[in-house]
């Protein structure tokens, strides 16, 4: 994908049927011959988030409706429906991915009742903002629970599908969740666990009525067929489910393997790859099938959503920043809006996209709003919803075109109106933020669990500066004795301070700047630093006060464990708060240092 820049945002908000707002008012980014615009649909006073994917010429042989998978996996499968749709575009076809309700960028909680009604809704949405664009030939993808619910939605719904392909279902949620359980047990064994009868599983937590919601889900046998064609993508390293078989067997129904499943959702999140075998059959699929003739669509992006979400009236908005104009964000401000607060700028976490874990970022964002906090959420180039530069390899974590997106974002959002800025990240997203924060473009900069200490072989590059790169013997001593290893690092920073890891820290605040650490227990060992360091060259940063250390007890490292997010998060609301009260003239608490 090339990096051709998005347009201007419109700021005015219409429903699916409204006439088209000029080209160039739109939020979108063209590269190899497509087009993605992002759109807000559904009910105005609960709006779903979403992207139109499609040729530039607008003529289109069909359209295909991609539900992704659910929770944890969906993250992991992110990059994945993206470059599907991305691959029908170019196949003339008019794709559309989408969040579910509460879910990604879409409006509500994860959290919130009627899963369930509200999952399958998603999908009639959905499928309703496709055909407002002109399209009568649709087809629909879904991807483990994806499928589950695509599956449910067009049978209870009788909706008109050419195709539905079935990509790894799962044979019902019950078992979904209690594959997740069993993964994310060893998360949680030390840590603050959620109430009696919820469920947790890596970044997400499902409340009873949630899980109970999703192990309703099952796919279940249809009096008639609820497309003409249906194809089932099973993996080949598993064998295949013959209840699943007897379930949806019948004419128009077709099977097939995939090979390369599991370096998707066998591994951790950071790893996840593209499957290039399954995004192939399914576009094999259902090209095979499609008429040759095409049709003219309007697409008609809704790029402007107005709701209230938990008492809290917010506005969101989809932006493209930046001087190539590719790094996505989404604005989130009310009309408490306050001019006298800084923005806040919160950043995506290596390869995933702008929510944060578990949403945290999307949760922080709307939670703000009500004290007057105007936020932007961003991915960086090369991840999430972003385009990437030339040469840009995709979802590279702590890329050195990463360097300047901050930066580039920051100096935009203090000069319209003039405001200061304050970064939040977590581990590869917090050294981003420290990165700007040591450039100058950023006021302060609230980084969570940032790993300030890399091997000698690291594969970041060296232009970061927030990272400290121990030498190759420390390195090695490390495998096997790592405190040991640290220690003798740790000492060596007395006599040359710029190996300690709050090196870049301590210049930051000497020239004016405020950094709040959060640290969780995992990552104490990395940011500390030696008695001899603090009592000579830290002597300085560790009695100012514009620098904080405040430990979250419960967060590990990723943010995987529900828990430690509610402790960062807090943690997040309560310096906020500080900045508030600091700007209005209010008494202000201080935050327990480390």
């Amino acid at each position: 994908m090339s990096g051709a820049a998005g347009s201007a945002t419109g700021r005015a908000e219409h429903d699916d049927r409204a006439p088209a707002s000029d080209a160039t008012d739109r939020v979108e980014l063209r590269h190899d011959g497509i087009v993605e615009t992002p759109t807000w649909f559904g009910l105005d006073q609960r709006p779903l988030f979403g992207w139109f994917v499609y040729p530039e010429d607008q003529q289109v042989r069909g359209a295909v409706v991609l539900c992704q998978p659910l929770a944890e996996e969906g993250n992991m499968a992110y990059r994945t429906f993206r470059v599907l749709s991305q691959r029908l575009a170019q196949e003339g076809y008019l794709a559309f991915r989408f969040d579910y309700d509460g879910t990604g960028d879409s409006a509500g909680s994860f959290e919130d009742g009627d899963r369930a009604q509200s999952w399958l809704a998603s999908v009639d949405h959905a499928l309703a903002a496709v055909r407002a664009c002109g399209v009568d030939r649709i087809s629909v993808v879904g991807m483990r629970m994806g499928a589950a619910i695509a599956h449910t939605a067009i049978a209870r719904s009788s909706a008109d599908v050419e195709e539905l392909v079935l990509w790894d279902p799962v044979m019902s949620g019950r078992s979904f969740l209690r594959e997740w359980q069993m993964i994310h047990a060893a998360w949680i064994a030390d840590v603050d666990r959620a109430p009696e009868g919820w469920v947790e599983t890596p970044s997400y937590r499902f409340t009873p009525e949630a899980a109970a919601d999703v192990r309703s889900f099952s796919i279940r046998p249809t009096d008639d067929p609820i497309a003409r064609r249906m194809l089932v993508l099973s993996r080949s390293d598993r064998k295949r489910d013959g209840r699943l078989e007897q379930l949806i067997a019948g004419d128009g129904v077709e099977w097939a393997e995939v090979d390369d499943q599991a370096a998707l959702l066998d591994v951790p999140t950071i790893d996840a790859a593209v499957p290039h075998d399954g995004v192939d059959k399914v576009v094999s699929a259902l090209t095979a099938q499609a008429p040759q003739g095409t049709t003219g669509i309007t697409v008609h992006p809704r790029q402007v959503a107005r709701w209230v979400e938990s008492g809290v009236e917010v506005e969101e908005s989809p932006d493209f920043f930046g001087r190539e104009r590719i790094v996505f964000g989404m604005r989130t401000t009310s009309p408490a809006a306050d001019p006298r607060l800084p923005v806040v700028l919160y950043v995506n976490i290596a390869a995933e996209r702008h929510v944060g874990e578990g949403r945290s970022w999307l949760t922080l964002a709307r939670r703000t709003a009500a004290s007057g906090f105007t936020s932007v959420r961003v991915d960086h180039s090369g991840a999430g919803d972003s385009g990437v530069h030339p040469g840009q390899r995709l979802d590279r974590v702590c890329d050195a075109f990463w360097l300047d997106d901050v930066p580039e974002v920051a100096h935009e959002l203090a000069a319209d109106p003039a405001r200061d800025v304050v970064g939040v990240g977590l581990c590869s997203s917090g050294a981003s933020v420290l990165e700007a924060l040591y450039r100058g473009a950023l006021r302060e900069a609230v980084a969570i669990n940032v790993p300030f200490m890399i091997r000698a072989d690291s594969s970041t590059p060296r232009e970061w500066t927030v990272f400290r790169r121990m030498s190759r013997s420390v390195t090695k001593l490390a495998i096997r004795h790592r405190r040991t290893a640290w220690s003798l690092w740790r000492a060596s920073s007395a006599l040359d301070p710029r190996r300690a890891a709050l090196w870049v820290p301590k210049l930051a605040v000497k020239r004016g700047s405020e950094v709040t650490l959060v640290v969780g227990d995992d990552d104490l060992d990395g940011m500390r630093t030696g008695r001899l360091w603090n009592a000579t060259w830290g002597r300085s940063l560790w009695r100012s006060p514009r620098f904080r250390v405040v430990r979250a007890k419960n967060a590990d490292h990723s943010l995987r464990v529900s828990s430690g997010q509610d402790e960062a998060m807090e943690i997040v609301v309560g310096r906020l708060d500080a900045i508030a009260a600091e700007r209005r003239g209010a008494p202000a608490s201080v935050p327990d240092r480390v």
